[in-house]
């Protein structure tokens, strides 16, 4: 019974996800390359993911690519399937880590901004100014 409660809430909560997704005008990834490869043929097969030609290089290896709101429902229903179709292995980490991103700042960004809404993709350190010595 509490699998089916389980099962029931997730499918809504997705449900709910699509829906912030098609009233999206555009969302900004920044990822790896290869990130967006993994992400672009995931999505490839679905009626709703256009692979975007806004794809633009970053720097060391990331690249900023600007998707439509159709596009990341397109993105988002075949991550949700890659992740419940795949093993516990890498295909299921990275559908399963690139979705709960998504799903996030979806959910937490004001509706009333003008910028797009940019999905970083990139847990790295961040470079931190060294210290300076102060001499008494």
């Amino acid at each position: 019974m509490e699998r089916l409660r389980r099962e029931a809430r997730e499918q809504s909560d997705h449900g709910a996800l699509l829906l912030t997704a098609a009233v999206t005008g555009r969302v900004a990834l920044i990822c790896h390359r290869e990130a967006w490869d993994f992400l672009a043929d995931c999505a490839s097969e679905n009626e709703h993911f256009c692979k975007t030609t806004e794809v633009c290089d970053e720097g060391e290896g990331r690249i900023r690519a600007v998707l439509s709101g159709r596009s990341v429902i397109g993105l988002l229903i075949a991550l949700r399937h890659t992740h419940s179709t795949s093993s516990m292995e890498g295909t299921w980490a990275l559908a399963s880590a690139f979705y709960r991103r998504l799903a996030e700042d979806l959910t937490t960004t004001s509706r009333h901004g003008t910028q797009p809404l940019t999905v970083i993709f990139d847990d790295g350190i961040h470079d931190r100014a060294p210290a300076t010595e102060t001499s008494a």
